[in-house]
């Protein structure tokens, strides 16, 4: 297995690798034992059945089937969970997100085990040498260790361990600094072709990701206006103006994306989708302009056929160009099928350094986002982003590690080019696709780097 498995754009993310091996879950100190489902990795995350943790703390479990939703209550705490929902609800006005989704896998709701054991007030530990996922209740949601934080702009709220204000120092003898510097290499060509072609090959689904966004918010605009109605001709004609300087943007933006054997299907498609919506846009303006009664004539069918066809294919070319990128990656030394024990946890201790590097620099509001690019804060951006190469230009990198750390290296100017875009721009500027598709491209490199120990926004 790779560590990075593209997918079809039906799905558009990013996979971190699954170690193999049982999982076993312990709650202070003691087995906790799954008989009708074990603990999964999905995505990245560890999922473990609603029942067994949850039961051993005390909590009594419900489960409405009207609404597939769990709830279960220790004393006056109280936690609900929908299957396939992305937030969960704690004493009926905490809501939280959840990495992965909460879902039924062999007939028991699996939730992701990091994200509602902090919920829970439970530490939640991994160790990589065993395999093992160590638990130790704490008292309460809020007890002495965690803190409740809300960020106001996506209006969800999280738990983070409190920040300690006891100073640390570590004694670094110049033998240890030597072994270290001797460890790092430079990049070989072979690696560094292997980092460019993924920058190039996110870089392109990133985009087709971002233009798939902003034009399904213009159709289900477009979708909600009657064109029979007289009072909705204008708000038509306006809808298809701005997806029409949108499409032209995003036009122009996709060709200054290099074109070339890792991107090319999957960049081919979206530029015909790009052409195929601008032809249709345009005709439906042209008859609303011309004030035609049925904007929607034989020949605005006819691109509607065609635009259709090139979405459909779209999807087809996505799964296709994924397949023809990992066939590329055949001779990288990014197969981490074979990792021993010593070498799994090296990978893992320098994954948690990246994720608490990337966390340390863009932290924001209680949760990791990306409010100060929404801002135009792009000189702290700029900044964050600068700290966070400098950074990972100082690990000691395992040699599994060394593309991925090389990366998000590149990827930081991902971050870099979208806040300076964005800092130039008004809120309503048409070129809306490029810049939201750099920052998606970041999120993605920071997760191949980090894995586990980072979660994804977009």
């Amino acid at each position: 297995m790779k560590k990075f498995i593209a997918l079809s754009l039906s799905l558009l993310m990013l996979c971190s690798n699954v170690f193999a091996g049982e999982i076993s879950v312990s709650l202070n100190g003691e087995s906790v034992e799954f008989p009708n489902q074990e603990p999964v990795i999905v995505e990245g995350r560890t999922l473990i059945p609603l029942r067994g943790v949850f039961e051993k703390l005390g909590y009594e479990i419900s489960w409405d089937a009207n609404t597939k939703t769990a709830e279960f209550v220790n004393g006056n705490k109280k936690v609900q969970i929908t299957v396939n929902s992305d937030t969960f609800i704690v004493d009926d006005d905490m809501v939280f997100t959840l990495d992965v989704p909460a879902q039924i896998i062999n007939g028991s709701m699996m939730l992701p085990l990091r994200a509602v054991g902090e919920a829970a007030g439970i530490d939640v530990e991994w160790d990589a040498v065993t395999k093992t996922v160590n638990l130790s209740a704490a008292g309460s949601v809020l007890d002495d260790n965690v803190e409740f934080k809300f960020d106001s702009e996506s209006g969800k709220a999280a738990l983070k361990p409190k920040e300690s204000t006891e100073g640390t120092t570590e004694t670094v003898t110049e033998a240890k600094v030597k072994e270290e510097k001797a460890y790092q290499r430079p990049l070989t060509d072979e690696e560094k072709k292997a980092a460019d072609d993924y920058i190039l090959y996110i870089k392109t689904e990133s985009f087709c990701k971002s233009y798939l966004s902003v034009l399904g918010d213009y159709i289900d605009e477009l979708n909600s206006y009657n064109s029979i109605k007289e009072e909705d001709r204008d708000k038509i004609k306006g809808c298809l103006e701005e997806v029409i300087a949108v499409n032209n943007c995003a036009l122009q933006r996709i060709k200054t994306i290099s074109n070339s054997k890792v991107n090319n299907t999957l960049y081919s498609s979206v530029l015909n989708l790009i052409n195929k919506a601008d032809n249709l846009y345009s005709a439906m303006l042209k008859n609303c302009n011309a004030n035609k009664k049925y904007i929607y004539d034989s020949k605005v069918a006819g691109l509607i056929e065609q635009y259709n066809s090139a979405f459909s294919h779209l999807w087809e070319d996505a799964e296709s160009n994924a397949k023809e990128y990992i066939e590329g990656t055949e001779n990288w030394n990014w197969n981490y099928d074979e990792l021993s024990d010593t070498e799994e946890e090296e990978v893992r201790a320098y994954q948690k350094q990246a994720g608490e590097i990337i966390e340390r620099n863009l932290l924001s509001g209680g949760s990791f986002n990306f409010s100060d690019i929404k801002n135009n804060n792009t000189e702290k951006v700029k900044v964050a982003a600068e700290a966070i190469a400098e950074e990972m230009s100082q690990l000691n990198v395992p040699e599994r590690c060394r593309i991925d750390n090389q990366i998000l290296v590149s990827g930081t100017e991902f971050l870099k080019e979208s806040a300076e875009i964005k800092a130039s721009q008004s809120y309503d500027d048409p070129d809306c696709v490029y810049p939201s598709a750099l920052t998606i491209a970041f999120d993605y490199c920071a997760k191949t780097c980090a894995g586990d120990y980072y979660t994804m926004m977009y």
